[in-house]
């Protein structure tokens, strides 16, 4: 049986508070889907850097219209950035999202106590994984 995508549990602290039962899946599978809706527009994160113009944002929003494509895809067929550029972007639109553990205090899933004790715990067994 395979996995939907969408609910697929792809934050490793997430998927560690579940192997702990500090929250059940359905909590972590929000609480990503929370954090999701939070990012930065990639539009908005390429002018703030600079690379791109709001000329060109709106060129690709136009053909995002039209094309099942994401931005960056357009972005890179138009030329306006490179696949190097993109990642850059995609890398920084995920930097600046907000703590899962943050998302989930914000749900009151867990304590900022527990949320720190299982922190450091994940932490420390992860470090030797480096």
């Amino acid at each position: 049986m395979g996995t939907d995508k969408s609910t697929e549990i792809t934050d490793d602290f997430g998927r560690f508070l579940i192997s702990r039962n500090v929250v059940d899946e359905e909590v972590v599978r929000e609480s990503l889907k929370l954090q999701r809706s939070k990012a930065t527009v990639i539009g908005k994160l390429a002018m703030e850097e600079k690379i791109l113009t709001l000329n060109q944002v709106f060129d690709i929003l136009e053909k995002k219209l039209v094309k099942q494509k994401f931005f960056c895809q357009i972005a890179v067929e138009l030329g306006f950035i490179t696949k190097a550029i993109a990642h850059k972007l995609l890398q920084l639109q995920k930097k600046r999202l907000p703590p899962l553990g943050d998302i989930l205090i914000e749900m009151k899933a867990i304590n900022q106590y527990d949320l720190e004790r299982e922190l450091a715990f994940f932490k420390d067994i992860n470090k030797d994984n480096e």
